[in-house]
């Protein structure tokens, strides 16, 4: 769903003075200072929906999960300054990392949910850090925002988003009260990963797929290089306890014939064996290769790559949707197998 949330002028009027027209940011680029501001405002309006998501009691993982999808897309729809791209970047790293831990929280792992709860504490500082960072030029930061939401929001049925609202009431909750779930009766896995059985480089094409939202049909190339494990030392990051953390190397070709608005980690899962679907993470060993969000003319290419946190044993595949928001329907992804 594609619906343009306009916060109020009154609730932008409050929050900061109108800047001169044109100023630059400490990064270079050009940006209008009401630009920034506008995108300020309705970013981190969709974030604090998000914290009203998972402060909620009683919400279910799979709801919580459907309302983060939408806000995140919410955030991707809004006009973004180019001086606004490394806040972006920090949005999806919150996001991806959000995600994880309904999945750990379902999942009723509770030394998980500690560790990216660890993990999170360090991202909202650092996405707090660029916001201030972003406004600061023009007299404003993270804390100006704190209490903006979006316009019409709502936590449950009477909600305008999204499609297919969420129920704000529901019998497995994320977390108690009290703290994280009670564990799990499966005892955790320890030891080294099960070995990969990826041969690769895998190529595979997905396609002709016409985007109704934008008008465009394309096909798109997606090659697997190389899978591995990040190797346990006393600087690689650290996975939760049975998990291990792989690093997916990717690369990406539009065939045409139109121009591919997006592609990015988002559209990539892996599923494990009991067919749980992992959203990628971000851990310092990816920093220099991240594959990245980008916009694609027929013909361009790109690659880098991806970790997820995933069972030390079972089953993995990599899987490929063009559209990360929706259900995985059989013929509409593509899957490459890990292990």
């Amino acid at each position: 769903m594609n619906m343009r949330v306009i916060i109020t002028l009154l609730v932008l009027a409050l929050l900061v003075p109108v800047f001169p027209t044109q100023a630059q940011d400490p990064t270079g680029a050009d940006c209008d200072p009401n630009e920034v501001q506008i995108w300020l405002t309705e970013r981190q309006a969709w974030r604090n929906a998000t914290q009203d998501v998972l402060d909620a009691q009683g919400m279910s993982v799979p709801n919580a999960r459907n309302y983060l999808h939408d806000h995140l897309q919410q955030i991707e729809d809004l006009d973004r300054p180019g001086c606004a791209d490394e806040a972006m970047l920090w949005t999806y790293y919150l996001y991806s990392n959000l995600q994880y831990l309904l999945t750990c929280g379902g999942a009723a792992n509770t030394a998980c949910v500690r560790e990216i709860q660890e993990r999170l504490a360090d991202y909202r500082q650092r996405d707090d850090d660029v916001i201030d960072a972003l406004g600061g030029p023009f007299g404003f930061g993270a804390d100006a925002f704190r209490d903006v939401r979006p316009a019409g929001w709502a936590l449950g049925p009477a909600a305008e988003q999204p499609d297919q609202p969420p129920q704000a009431i529901q019998p497995t909750p994320i977390m108690g009260a009290d703290g994280p779930p009670a564990p799990s009766d499966v005892p955790e896995q320890t030891g080294p990963p099960q070995a990969l059985t990826f041969a690769g480089p895998q190529t595979k094409q997905f396609g002709p797929l016409y985007n109704d939202e934008f008008d465009e049909t394309y096909t798109v190339e997606v090659t697997v290089q190389n899978a591995r494990f990040v190797p346990e030392t006393e600087m690689s990051s650290v996975a939760a306890p049975g998990y291990a953390l792989l690093i997916v190397d990717l690369a990406a070709r539009n065939l045409g014939p139109d121009y591919i608005a997006e592609i990015g980690p988002d559209n990539f899962q892996v599923s494990d064996s009991t067919g749980n679907l992992m959203d990628s993470i971000y851990i310092e060993e990816v920093a220099e290769c991240l594959f990245d969000y980008v916009d694609m003319e027929a013909g361009a290419t790109t690659s880098g790559c991806l970790s997820f946190e995933v069972p030390l044993t079972g089953a993995l595949d990599l899987r490929y949707s063009f559209d990360p928001y929706g259900d995985y329907v059989e013929g509409q992804y593509l899957t490459f197998s890990l292990r």
